[in-house]
């Protein structure tokens, strides 16, 4: 077993955000929050279930062997030229081959999402409070991604797929990249779960990645802590039903915001604005033009009495991207109502106009007991889909890139 996994980690070089493993994991968990209807119905289709897996492993294959098709895969850019393509090859209802297209699209849309909001919230702490030594040695995404393994169990290599009509649609964006490398790429997805699943259970290689990062490996499956694998689900089948949608038909703007932290209407805020805890993120529907969202005034904070809270917004992987961390300047107030404002203006990278206002409310104060009959949490009355996210009902809760090389992080 131990001259097994000096191989396989010999052939599958570093990363830093979600492993393979975890990404699985993620898909499968955030198939269990889609709502019942069409999605669900169509994400339920054992024809598909290969497709899927392959789609949410298949951004980090570009990595393992050197070439920019795996960062592109990650983005919007690139993921709605495939959109455009099967509305145009292969339109719903997607009865036919289009049917695999749609199940890749979306797991290359769930690998995105979810790094994008692992990397804005739980990697952020991981840098706080796992050990400089380990972040300057070591792959923070290979030590979770083993640590997940064990407690949630090993993922799976599915029948190699992934559809050559990407191929110019790389060239479409300014690459070109020929399906043998495409292909390597893959095969070494496969080679980053084999070697996760196998590490996984020797008990002594758990404890050496546990010990390298101790904090995200001690909360990957923590479903209290922001931004892991659990919490990432939340966010993936929110943004599946806008890519639903938007396969038939709408523009996916309609309701801009899918997601936020804390959730609307969420409990105990953290006070010190020093901590990243205190922090607050609001996740869009579409990637965005960055200078929209960061523009002064664009997303504010006030609380009930209209005391507004300064904060910095930074949309945290830039041009197209999703998510907008909101860093306070002062400390939150204590038992005290805040609403979170997204002001109309807002516009994504393609150029579509946010033009109305969406709030989201939540508040420092602490939930009451269950006898008290108080419902004084502030109500998300006008959210327009700012949440929806949560599932675990906790206040509080508010990587192998699959082992592959290191991930060239936007700034």
């Amino acid at each position: 077993m131990l001259a097994t996994l000096a191989l396989l980690a010999a052939l599958v070089p570093d990363a830093a955000a979600n492993g393979q493993t975890s990404h699985q994991w993620i898909t499968l968990f955030a198939l269990e929050r889609v709502p019942p209807g069409d999605l669900a119905d169509f994400l339920a289709r054992d024809d598909v279930r290969d497709a899927l897996l392959n789609g949410t492993m298949f951004p980090d294959g570009g990595y393992g062997v050197g070439d920019d098709y795996g960062e592109m895969a990650h983005w919007e850019p690139t993921q709605n030229l495939y959109l455009a393509y099967i509305l145009a090859n292969h339109p719903a209802p997607y009865d036919d081959e289009g049917a695999q297209h749609v199940a890749f699209l979306l797991g290359m849309m769930s690998h995105g999402m979810a790094d994008q909001f692992y990397d804005a919230t739980f990697m952020e702490r991981s840098k706080a409070w796992d050990p400089p030594e380990s972040w300057a040695c070591c792959s923070m995404d290979e030590a979770t991604d083993v640590a997940f393994a064990a407690v949630q169990g090993q993922g799976v290599v599915p029948p190699k797929w992934w559809p050559e009509e990407l191929l110019p649609l790389f060239a479409q964006n300014g690459h070109t990249v020929d399906a043998d490398t495409v292909d390597q790429g893959q095969s070494f997805l496969g080679l980053a779960i084999a070697y996760v699943g196998a590490s996984s259970q020797v008990e002594a290689t758990v404890a050496d990645y546990t010990a390298e990062f101790p904090w995200a490996c001690g909360h990957q499956a923590d479903p209290a802590v922001i931004g892991n694998p659990d919490h990432e689900a939340d966010f993936v089948a929110a943004y599946w039903q806008v890519v639903w949608d938007r396969l038939h038909g709408d523009t996916g703007w309609s309701s801009p915001v899918i997601g936020s932290q804390p959730v609307a209407g969420g409990w105990q805020q953290v006070l010190d604005h020093t901590h990243l805890d205190a922090r607050l993120a609001v996740v869009f529907a579409k990637g965005l033009d960055p200078s929209t969202a960061e523009a002064e005034g664009a997303i504010t904070v006030a609380a009930a009495d209209g005391t507004e809270v300064p904060v910095t917004a930074h949309v945290f992987y830039g041009y197209a991207s999703h998510v907008v961390n909101l860093v306070p300047l002062a400390d939150w107030a204590a038992d005290t109502d805040y609403v979170i404002s997204v002001h109309p203006g807002i516009r994504t990278y393609d150029g579509l106009t946010m033009d109305e206002p969406v709030s989201v409310p939540f508040t420092t104060r602490t939930p009451p007991t269950a006898d008290t009959g108080d419902t004084g949490a502030p109500t998300a009355d006008d959210t327009a889909g700012a949440c929806g996210c949560d599932t675990t009902g906790d206040a509080g809760a508010f990587g192998l890139l699959g082992l592959l090389a290191l991930r060239r992080r936007r700034s």
